[in-house]
């Protein structure tokens, strides 16, 4: 299994990042900016607590041959299969809501985000394991040592996990305190701290436990990851390394830090965690690449989507369902519903943003920096560009797999040549479910009128399945899923209505705004008869979403748009079901090789 190195960059994406990459300006916290991040690093703990204990019951039920449903290890390790991960993430959500008054300018500042990101691979598993992890899985009732020897190992380094989380939390708290830690840089460096010997000590506690439930044992045979050739009595300190990776990469995740986790983990520049990136766009190096050529909104069948995901306990048809006794497993997929109700308006979002794709509005290249498609499976690090076509490219030839491109310079964090949406660690084999990637975050063009609104969708996952072709890769029955903050909607849409784009509207306050209820609305607000002041084709989009004549010809939404995505919200992020805070996205692609051949100028 490949492993990349991290540079002091990663991490510092759009959505999350609190600084320009690389700023080292002193910014001292206030004891309100304090208890935020305090708070926040505190329930992720949590999170990365409640990760560690389902690898535990997934490795006992695997070796048991109890996983639920047909999983494979692999399946339960994502699952929550007993929901303790979700109500850690809900429970970091709160203490965000309670504590975060003042919103710090180092280290998370996103509560959703930052859910996602501790509960996503802190343990590492398939480093320990290999990939697949159930792969490495041995059955109890074949090899009741081998089985024994696993689960110990992973309840162990759990309880390592624990002693790192805690010694990291310290760092950062005391180091506010003291403003001896006032950046991004000085987040980073609490990864792995251990000046009282704690960590040391639970660690010794660990390889203790291990020679006891492995004796005889050979790590290779059972741990067949980055460990296999470690003898036994050194796999606690080995495992150890895996988890300042997972703990570094995950504050990285989380946002506002900045860290070089290949240091971090081992104290070694030897590749061994996290992608790498040059220092400006002009010098990415593209690997194997993709160009989604087509999209396709999912169908509404029987009152379920067809696609993509369940979000589970925080989805709005298990809540309802769950209050009146009765339980519902449905796929979450507003985007979906929306888009199936405003058909019967004249109004495709699937058809608008196909043509967008078509004329080359729209285009977006999946690429796998680093890739060795010789070599599968592999570990990597997916990348999301928006592009635009070149030599004398169109869709026809973009389509047939046989375009050139150019990478937007938008698409790079400003003054990095690392991708603003990385999703790390992705698996990549040819086949059924080739690809899985995520979570990251994602920016998803919605055509209004003549423009696209790029809105941010978070926690995305992406899978398909995989081809590789001499031209590169190509990916058929893809999906995308994610969700967006109803908050996040509503600011996009004033961003641009405030914009100069729409001046001729002569607004003086935000059109959208939140009402005593905590419900978006534009009542009071909505402008009369906007067309006759906006009267450019440009600023039709302005009309659209400032006025309120929902019968004219495009139809104005100020005055509608609020009530139909509160009906659509469904997902409760922050255990309060009396008000929706996200609304979940999903859509199916297709894919073909693309010819990167450099960067916009």
């Amino acid at each position: 299994m490949t492993r990349f190195r991290s540079s002091a960059l990663l991490g510092a994406g759009v959505a999350l990042c609190l600084l320009p990459a690389g700023s080292a300006l002193a910014q001292t916290q206030s004891s309100t900016q304090q208890k935020c991040i305090n708070a926040i690093y505190k329930a992720g703990a949590k999170v990365m607590g409640a990760v560690a204990k389902d690898y535990t019951a997934c490795v006992s039920d695997a070796a048991a041959a109890d996983l639920p449903g047909g999983q494979t290890t692999d399946d339960c390790l994502s699952a929550d299969n007993a929901g303790g991960v979700g109500k850690a993430k809900i429970g970091l959500v709160t203490a965000s809501t309670k504590s975060c008054a003042a919103v710090p300018t180092i280290g998370p500042n996103d509560a959703n985000e930052a859910a996602e990101a501790f509960a996503s691979d802190p343990m590492r598993a398939g480093d320990l394991f290999g990939e697949p992890v159930d792969n490495a899985i041995v059955l109890s009732s074949l090899d009741d040592a081998g089985a024994t020897c696993q689960e110990g190992v992973v309840a162990s380094l759990g309880k390592v996990l624990k002693a790192k989380t805690k010694e990291f939390d310290r760092c950062v708290a005391d180091g506010m305190r003291a403003v001896t830690l006032t950046s991004p840089q000085g987040i980073g460096a609490c990864v792995g701290t251990d000046p009282g010997g704690k960590i040391q000590r639970a660690i010794d506690k660990a390889q203790l436990n291990i020679d006891k439930r492995c004796l005889g044992l050979t790590v290779g045979d059972y741990f067949p990851g980055d460990c296999a050739a470690e003898p036994m009595a050194d796999l606690a300190e080995c495992a150890s390394d895996l988890l300042d990776c997972g703990i570094c990469l995950t504050a990285l995740a989380a946002g506002g830090v900045i860290a070089d986790c290949d240091m971090a983990d081992n104290g070694q520049d030897d590749n061994s965690c996290g992608p790498i990136w040059q220092a400006s766009p002009d010098e990415y190096v593209a690997g194997p690449t993709a160009y989604i050529s087509e999209v396709e909104v999912p169908e509404i069948v029987l009152d379920e989507p067809t696609c993509c995901r369940d979000f589970g306990s925080i989805s709005r048809d298990y809540i309802e369902a769950q209050s009146v006794g009765e339980t519902s497993n449905k796929k979450d997929n507003a985007l979906a519903r929306l888009a199936d109700s405003l058909i019967s308006l004249g109004f495709d979002l699937e058809l608008l943003l196909n043509e967008a794709i078509q004329d080359g509005t729209v285009s977006l290249l999946l690429d796998h920096p680093g890739m060795d498609t010789n070599n599968l499976p592999a570990e990597f690090a997916l990348a999301a560009l928006t592009s635009e076509w070149t030599n004398a490219t169109d869709y026809a030839s973009a389509s047939a797999g046989t375009g050139d491109f150019l990478l937007d310079r938008g698409a790079f964090v400003p003054g990095t040549g690392e991708p603003v949406s990385v999703f790390y660690p992705s698996t990549f084999d040819e086949g059924v479910d080739g690809l899985d990637a995520g979570p990251s975050t994602l920016n998803f063009p919605i055509p209004f009128g003549i423009l696209l609104l790029d809105l941010p969708i978070a926690s995305v996952n992406i899978s398909a399945d995989a081809t590789v072709e001499p031209g590169g890769i190509s990916y058929e029955n893809g999906e995308v899923s994610g969700y967006l903050l109803v908050d996040s909607f509503f600011e996009a849409l004033n961003n641009l209505l405030d914009s100069p784009l729409c001046d001729c509207l002569g607004h003086t306050q935000s059109i959208y705004y939140k009402n005593v209820d905590g419900e978006w609305t534009g009542f009071g607000r909505c402008v009369n008869d906007p067309g006759a002041v906006c009267t450019e084709e440009s600023e039709s989009l302005c009309v659209t979403l400032a006025g309120s004549d929902f019968m004219s010809s495009p139809p104005e939404v100020c005055g509608l748009l609020p009530s139909v995505i509160g009906g659509i919200a469904d997902l409760d992020l922050n255990n309060d079901p009396e008000n929706w805070e996200g609304f979940s996205a999903g859509f199916q692609f297709t894919a073909v090789p693309a010819n990167v051949i450099g960067v916009t100028p």
